[in-house]
């Protein structure tokens, strides 16, 4: 089976890429909400879906106020196929902020940090090349544990905690088809905001 060829100097060369219909997962959370409240107040013309499984990271009142006819919120879980196969057609990107977070939180029962920092990327991604839309994971640091940046050992022997295993094979996820489908991807990897590290 040959895979589709791929557009991304084609993209690159094209117009400066201007999105319509944005889906934000996690757009509830803390960090997602802010990018939901950004771009409705600078990009009024953006219609935002706001896709949030409203566990402990998610408060439907940090998007509470925003005009109800650019910003829809959908209570649901990126690891639900069909529901991505009804909400992702008519979208042009997806930025992808849900995933589960707090280290110790993993340490006591990392299956639901495999489930949808793992899982919920990749049926997010299929939806993405299935239906041509941008892709942007938002990642994080702790991808890459606590290191030096002089430090260059096997990655997978850094990983603390299974969050940075579950974070850390999602962002794989997402570089390896992102190379070959015509769905366009990227990583941003932001300091962790609690305690300000870059990376």
């Amino acid at each position: 089976m040959s895979m589709p060829p791929c557009r991304y100097s084609e993209i690159v060369s094209s117009e400066i890429f201007k999105p319509r219909n944005i889906i934000v997962t996690g757009g509830c959370g803390f960090i997602g909400a802010n990018f939901v409240r950004y771009v409705a107040r600078n990009h009024p013309d953006v219609h935002i879906t706001v896709l949030d499984k409203l566990t402990y990271a998610g408060n439907p009142q940090n998007i509470a106020g925003l005009p109800q006819s650019q910003v829809e919120l959908v209570q649901g879980d990126i690891c639900d196929a069909a529901l991505l196969e009804r909400i992702v057609p008519g979208h042009d990107s997806i930025v992808h902020f849900a995933a589960e977070s707090h280290n110790d939180n993993s340490i006591a029962n990392p299956e639901p940090f495999i489930t949808t920092n793992v899982e919920g990327t990749f049926h997010l991604l299929e939806a993405a090349r299935k239906h041509d839309v941008r892709f942007h994971h938002i990642s994080t640091d702790e991808v890459y544990g606590d290191l030096a940046l002089d430090v260059q050992k096997d990655i997978f022997a850094l990983l603390d905690c299974e969050r940075q295993l579950g974070l850390t094979l999602g962002d794989s996820l997402l570089m390896s088809p992102g190379k070959s489908v015509t769905a366009f991807a990227g990583i941003p990897r932001a300091a962790d905001p609690q305690n300000g590290e870059t990376r």
